[in-house]
């Protein structure tokens, strides 16, 4: 790889998350000569705002901020829930973003929500039967997959490292259009042993909004965390 093909990488991680998920797979994006960036949302992480306060808007704005600062084009990847928020962000600054990378994310077409909306194909949650203040989610370690089923997320922790994410965030539909978001090439890494978001899941949303490439980890659903080295190594075929 030349100088000229190294790549700024912002990374957005998902719901009851923070940036540090990115810690194992930065690493070995380094080692290709990328520049890495790696985001804490709005009252995630180092980010002391409060959590209440968020709402999708408000995590699109500070993604779509610290990008604009950013010099050149980027490479914008996501993960669960993140995959909506750079659909949005790609949405907006379509100038500034060469790919599109969804790491077992939700990738949703114009009106879908990651709460299971216009044949989606995922269940929707009732958020709210979690919140204490109407306006965040508590995090619990079971979440409805397929009707009456629960299943564990499979994440390689017991607890995430933030308990509320914003139910504003968690339901609100996907803004996007072929005129911006459409014409950046997309990349989906799928998860075939995923439980949060299931390998079928995953497939119908590949199916609706097809990609230029379509890659599998056998891996749960932090990939990042879990298979770092393949996970870098397929970033960089993407980027190739």
């Amino acid at each position: 790889m030349t100088i000229e093909q190294k790549e700024t990488i912002v990374l957005i991680h998902g719901a009851w998350d923070t940036s540090k998920t990115w810690g194992r797979l930065t690493p070995f994006l380094e080692e290709y000569g990328h520049r890495i960036v790696a985001l804490d949302l709005p009252g995630h992480g180092e980010d002391e705002t409060e959590i209440k306060d968020q709402t999708m808007k408000t995590y699109v704005d500070a993604v779509e901020k610290a990008i604009q600062a950013l010099e050149g084009r980027i490479v914008l990847a996501g993960n669960s829930m993140g995959g909506t928020i750079i659909s949005n962000v790609a949405e907006r600054i379509p100038q500034k973003v060469k790919k599109l990378i969804y790491i077992t994310a939700f990738m949703l077409k114009d009106g879908q929500s990651l709460n299971g909306t216009d044949g989606s194909g995922i269940i929707p949650v009732n958020w709210r039967a979690h919140s204490e203040d109407g306006l965040t989610a508590k995090f619990v370690e079971t979440i409805f997959i397929e009707g009456d089923r629960k299943q564990t997320i499979n994440k390689p922790r017991i607890k995430p490292p933030v308990m509320y994410e914003s139910i504003d965030a968690l339901t609100s539909k996907v803004q996007v259009t072929e005129m911006n978001w459409g014409q950046i090439p997309r990349y989906y890494v799928k998860c075939t042993k995923d439980i949060a978001l299931p390998p079928p899941i995953q497939q119908q949303m590949i199916d609706a909004l097809p990609c230029h490439a379509v890659y599998e980890i056998e891996s749960g659903h932090s990939p990042q965390i879990q298979k770092p080295a393949e996970l870098a190594e397929i970033i960089q075929k993407i980027i190739d």
